[in-house]
Protein backbone atom coordinates (compact mmCIF):
# COMPACT_ATOMS: atom_id res chain seq x y z
CA UNK A 1 0.00 0.00 0.00
CA UNK A 2 1.11 3.64 -0.63
CA UNK A 3 1.81 6.26 2.00
CA UNK A 4 -0.80 8.41 0.58
CA UNK A 5 -3.90 8.16 -0.88
CA UNK A 6 -5.67 11.11 -3.40
CA UNK A 7 -9.55 11.17 -4.02
CA UNK A 8 -11.52 12.48 -6.49
CA UNK A 9 -15.07 12.09 -7.49
CA UNK A 10 -15.78 8.84 -5.11
CA UNK A 11 -19.03 8.85 -4.03
CA UNK A 12 -18.47 6.42 -0.79
CA UNK A 13 -17.45 7.34 2.92
CA UNK A 14 -14.01 5.83 3.52
CA UNK A 15 -13.96 4.23 7.35
CA UNK A 16 -11.65 5.86 9.79
CA UNK A 17 -9.32 3.08 10.05
CA UNK A 18 -8.14 3.18 5.56
CA UNK A 19 -7.78 6.26 6.31
CA UNK A 20 -5.10 6.15 8.82
CA UNK A 21 -3.39 3.58 7.17
CA UNK A 22 -1.77 6.17 5.24
CA UNK A 23 1.24 7.69 6.65
CA UNK A 24 1.31 10.99 4.26
CA UNK A 25 -2.40 11.29 4.79
CA UNK A 26 -5.37 11.33 2.62
CA UNK A 27 -6.41 14.05 0.39
CA UNK A 28 -9.50 14.70 -1.44
CA UNK A 29 -10.53 17.08 -4.10
CA UNK A 30 -14.19 18.04 -3.72
CA UNK A 31 -16.11 20.25 -6.43
CA UNK A 32 -17.44 23.05 -4.51
CA UNK A 33 -16.12 25.64 -1.65
CA UNK A 34 -16.45 24.17 1.17
CA UNK A 35 -17.67 24.24 3.85
CA UNK A 36 -20.57 25.13 1.45
CA UNK A 37 -22.02 21.94 -0.88
CA UNK A 38 -20.69 19.44 1.33
CA UNK A 39 -22.03 16.12 0.42
CA UNK A 40 -23.41 14.60 -2.99
CA UNK A 41 -24.24 15.99 -6.33
CA UNK A 42 -22.39 19.41 -5.24
CA UNK A 43 -22.58 20.91 -8.71
CA UNK A 44 -25.65 20.10 -9.26
CA UNK A 45 -27.07 21.76 -6.14
CA UNK A 46 -24.79 25.22 -6.39
CA UNK A 47 -26.37 25.40 -10.00
CA UNK A 48 -29.87 24.65 -9.03
CA UNK A 49 -29.58 27.52 -5.70
CA UNK A 50 -28.22 29.98 -8.59
CA UNK A 51 -24.88 29.97 -7.55
CA UNK A 52 -22.36 31.30 -10.20
CA UNK A 53 -18.83 31.30 -8.61
CA UNK A 54 -18.10 27.22 -8.22
CA UNK A 55 -14.72 25.90 -7.59
CA UNK A 56 -12.82 23.10 -5.59
CA UNK A 57 -11.80 22.15 -2.23
CA UNK A 58 -8.66 19.91 -1.75
CA UNK A 59 -8.68 18.94 1.62
CA UNK A 60 -7.52 16.56 4.04
CA UNK A 61 -9.60 13.85 4.43
CA UNK A 62 -11.53 12.74 7.72
CA UNK A 63 -13.96 10.24 9.58
CA UNK A 64 -16.54 13.38 9.04
CA UNK A 65 -18.20 14.73 5.62
CA UNK A 66 -16.00 17.15 3.53
CA UNK A 67 -15.10 18.93 6.80
CA UNK A 68 -11.14 17.85 6.72
CA UNK A 69 -8.74 20.69 6.72
CA UNK A 70 -8.27 22.75 2.84
CA UNK A 71 -5.44 22.92 1.60
CA UNK A 72 -5.99 24.49 -1.69
CA UNK A 73 -8.61 26.23 -2.96
CA UNK A 74 -9.66 27.42 -6.61
CA UNK A 75 -12.97 29.09 -7.66
CA UNK A 76 -14.45 30.11 -11.30
CA UNK A 77 -17.06 32.20 -12.27
CA UNK A 78 -19.56 30.10 -14.86
CA UNK A 79 -22.51 32.08 -16.51
CA UNK A 80 -25.92 30.81 -17.46
CA UNK A 81 -24.23 29.77 -20.62
CA UNK A 82 -22.59 26.82 -18.79
CA UNK A 83 -24.94 23.77 -17.79
CA UNK A 84 -23.89 20.96 -15.07
CA UNK A 85 -22.24 18.61 -18.07
CA UNK A 86 -19.70 21.47 -19.13
CA UNK A 87 -19.50 22.80 -15.41
CA UNK A 88 -18.41 19.28 -14.48
CA UNK A 89 -15.82 19.00 -17.06
CA UNK A 90 -14.41 22.37 -16.12
CA UNK A 91 -13.85 21.59 -12.78
CA UNK A 92 -12.77 17.99 -13.21
CA UNK A 93 -9.97 19.40 -15.05
CA UNK A 94 -9.01 22.14 -12.19
CA UNK A 95 -9.39 18.86 -9.72
CA UNK A 96 -6.63 17.27 -11.21
CA UNK A 97 -4.61 19.82 -12.09
CA UNK A 98 -4.47 20.67 -8.05
CA UNK A 99 -3.70 17.12 -7.36
CA UNK A 100 -0.93 17.95 -9.31
CA UNK A 101 -0.17 20.91 -7.46
CA UNK A 102 -0.53 19.14 -3.81
CA UNK A 103 1.89 16.87 -5.27
CA UNK A 104 4.32 19.61 -5.23
CA UNK A 105 3.50 20.86 -1.87
CA UNK A 106 3.77 17.27 -0.45
CA UNK A 107 7.34 17.13 -0.98
CA UNK A 108 8.01 20.24 1.52
CA UNK A 109 8.58 19.45 5.53
CA UNK A 110 5.67 21.53 6.18
CA UNK A 111 2.02 21.95 4.32
CA UNK A 112 -0.01 24.95 4.84
CA UNK A 113 -3.23 24.44 6.07
CA UNK A 114 -6.59 26.32 6.80
CA UNK A 115 -8.30 25.10 10.29
CA UNK A 116 -10.38 22.62 9.89
CA UNK A 117 -13.47 23.92 8.04
CA UNK A 118 -16.31 24.37 10.64
CA UNK A 119 -19.53 22.63 9.92
CA UNK A 120 -21.46 25.47 9.18
CA UNK A 121 -22.46 24.45 5.64
CA UNK A 122 -25.28 22.30 5.12
CA UNK A 123 -24.90 18.66 4.38
CA UNK A 124 -26.42 17.99 0.55
CA UNK A 125 -28.12 14.75 -0.22
CA UNK A 126 -28.24 12.85 -3.58
CA UNK A 127 -30.15 14.59 -6.19
CA UNK A 128 -33.65 12.39 -6.09
CA UNK A 129 -35.75 12.46 -9.59
CA UNK A 130 -38.55 14.69 -8.12
CA UNK A 131 -35.80 17.53 -7.13
CA UNK A 132 -35.88 18.63 -10.80
CA UNK A 133 -39.86 18.95 -11.22
CA UNK A 134 -40.16 22.84 -12.21
CA UNK A 135 -42.74 25.02 -10.67
CA UNK A 136 -43.54 27.71 -12.98
CA UNK A 137 -44.62 29.82 -9.98
CA UNK A 138 -40.55 30.61 -9.45
CA UNK A 139 -38.89 33.53 -10.89
CA UNK A 140 -37.49 32.29 -14.24
CA UNK A 141 -33.78 32.50 -13.56
CA UNK A 142 -34.84 30.07 -10.98
CA UNK A 143 -36.29 27.69 -13.71
CA UNK A 144 -33.34 28.25 -15.88
CA UNK A 145 -31.01 27.31 -12.99
CA UNK A 146 -32.74 24.30 -12.64
CA UNK A 147 -32.62 22.91 -16.12
CA UNK A 148 -29.24 24.34 -16.37
CA UNK A 149 -28.94 21.69 -13.07
CA UNK A 150 -30.72 19.06 -14.48
CA UNK A 151 -28.32 15.97 -15.66
CA UNK A 152 -29.11 12.50 -17.44
CA UNK A 153 -31.54 10.44 -16.08
CA UNK A 154 -32.56 13.24 -13.85
CA UNK A 155 -33.44 16.57 -16.22
CA UNK A 156 -35.66 19.05 -15.27
CA UNK A 157 -39.55 18.34 -15.78
CA UNK A 158 -42.91 19.16 -15.27
CA UNK A 159 -46.65 18.11 -16.33
CA UNK A 160 -49.01 18.15 -19.34
CA UNK A 161 -52.62 18.61 -18.12
CA UNK A 162 -53.48 15.29 -18.70
CA UNK A 163 -50.36 14.00 -16.75
CA UNK A 164 -48.00 13.65 -19.34
CA UNK A 165 -44.46 14.42 -18.16
CA UNK A 166 -42.32 16.97 -20.57
CA UNK A 167 -38.18 16.61 -19.60
CA UNK A 168 -36.16 20.00 -20.43
CA UNK A 169 -32.94 19.63 -21.64
CA UNK A 170 -31.55 22.78 -23.19
CA UNK A 171 -32.68 26.48 -23.24
CA UNK A 172 -31.48 29.87 -24.61
CA UNK A 173 -29.81 32.29 -22.53
CA UNK A 174 -27.27 35.36 -22.27
CA UNK A 175 -25.37 36.95 -19.54
CA UNK A 176 -25.54 40.02 -21.98
CA UNK A 177 -28.92 41.96 -21.58
CA UNK A 178 -30.02 43.18 -24.82
CA UNK A 179 -28.60 39.65 -27.18
CA UNK A 180 -30.99 38.34 -29.54
CA UNK A 181 -31.61 34.61 -28.68
CA UNK A 182 -34.06 33.71 -31.37
CA UNK A 183 -35.60 34.86 -34.24
CA UNK A 184 -38.94 33.72 -36.04
CA UNK A 185 -40.92 35.29 -38.44
CA UNK A 186 -43.38 35.87 -35.57
CA UNK A 187 -41.05 37.81 -33.49
CA UNK A 188 -37.89 37.65 -31.28
CA UNK A 189 -36.40 36.46 -27.87
CA UNK A 190 -33.95 38.65 -26.56
CA UNK A 191 -32.08 38.49 -23.27
CA UNK A 192 -33.03 40.72 -20.21
CA UNK A 193 -30.81 41.86 -16.87
CA UNK A 194 -33.10 38.77 -15.30
CA UNK A 195 -34.03 36.96 -17.96
CA UNK A 196 -35.72 37.11 -21.61
CA UNK A 197 -38.42 38.67 -23.01
CA UNK A 198 -39.96 38.03 -26.24
CA UNK A 199 -40.62 41.05 -28.29
CA UNK A 200 -41.82 41.64 -32.26
CA UNK A 201 -39.61 44.26 -34.46
CA UNK A 202 -40.55 46.38 -36.54
CA UNK A 203 -37.51 45.87 -39.03
CA UNK A 204 -35.15 42.49 -39.38
CA UNK A 205 -32.75 41.40 -36.73
CA UNK A 206 -30.35 38.78 -36.73
CA UNK A 207 -29.60 35.69 -33.87
CA UNK A 208 -26.84 37.26 -31.94
CA UNK A 209 -27.43 40.72 -32.51
CA UNK A 210 -26.61 43.03 -29.54
CA UNK A 211 -29.16 45.86 -28.95
CA UNK A 212 -27.42 48.37 -26.15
Amino acid sequence: MGDTLFCSGFGRILPKDLLASFPRGAFNAHPSLLPNYRGRHAIQWAIAKGERELGVTVHRMSPEIDQGAALLVRRRYFGVAYNCAQISRELAEMAADMLVELCTLLQKPAIPESPPALPTGPYWPRRRPEDGRLSWQDRGATILDQVRAGTDPYPAYAFLADGTKVAFTKYLASDTPGEVLYISPEGCLIATGDGVIWLVPDRPLARGDILP
